[in-house]
């Protein structure tokens, strides 16, 4: 939006909506609607909209099928949400599983109850930033201790996080991330996933010459890490690491999936 023309020309767009939803007999609910900007300058055009005659409010985030968009599109509203939720559900599970002894039985029940809401959607808001990675790791190292303690009946708490990992064959967040980000775009790649708009924002390296480590994407390289919340660049750095061992474009995606676990997981 960088006018008030812009702002009109909007407008305009929200009440045709409006009455194309009237005309088919569409609800909407105009309670749930909601203004939120994205921008880096520092006076933005706050422009008011109506849908209706009935003014939006204007909001610092929202939350769209699960996910908290905030206006710094930094995901920490979302994140820090993820992880009370996360620490609640780890909370009643080990209040409900204290004469549980079965290592089998404890992972199982935190992969289905806590890690499956920690990694929710986790491609889109995915973090960069190494203090948000290490808030969601602790959950899990908080349970890996809960784990020996349950299993052997002690607790330690000066233990490391890795040695617990292999101890109980745990991958990291990191390293279960990273893994998803490869398998997301190999399903982009071969059209189990059909997004057009990513598929074409691919780049592929097709070299000149052949050459012993030629990846098989482009890398890209920044004096700063900000480049990393990609999807893409963060795909092509993983991949490249472990293309070698992989065949995006030929392997089935069972011996694929297996395969990039194997390579990744740490």
């Amino acid at each position: 939006m960088n006018s008030n023309l812009d702002a009109v020309l909007l407008q305009s767009d929200l009440d045709c909506l409006f009455k194309w939803c009237t005309d088919n007999k569409l609800h909407f609910n105009i309670e749930k609607c909601s203004i939120l900007s994205y921008t880096s300058k520092s006076q933005p055009l706050n422009q008011v909209y109506k849908i209706n005659d009935l003014l939006l409010s204007r909001s610092d985030s929202v939350t769209d099928l699960g996910i908290i968009f905030d206006t710094n599109l930094d995901f920490s509203q979302h994140i820090n949400s993820m992880v009370s939720k996360a620490y609640r559900r780890l909370g009643i599970l080990k209040r409900k599983t204290k004469e549980f002894s079965s290592e089998i039985a404890l992972k199982a029940l935190y992969y289905a109850h806590v890690r499956s809401s920690l990694e929710y959607c986790s491609i889109i808001w995915d973090p960069n930033y190494r203090n948000k990675i290490e808030i969601i790791e602790r959950i899990q190292n908080n349970f890996s201790r809960y784990l020996l303690y349950e299993k052997n009946g002690i607790y330690l708490q000066d233990m490391s996080s890795s040695y617990l990992r292999d101890m109980f064959n745990i991958p990291s967040f990191c390293s279960r991330q990273d893994a998803s980000c490869v398998l997301f775009n190999y399903k982009v790649i071969n059209g189990s996933i059909d997004c057009t708009y990513i598929l074409s924002a691919i780049n592929f390296a097709v070299p000149a010459r052949s050459l012993r480590n030629q990846g098989s994407f482009p890398n890209v390289y920044s004096r700063f890490n900000y480049i990393d919340r990609f999807s893409l660049y963060k795909f092509y750095k993983t991949f490249n690491k472990i293309s070698g061992e992989l065949d995006i474009y030929q392997m089935s995606p069972i011996v694929f999936k297996s395969n990039c676990f194997q390579l990744l997981y740490t």
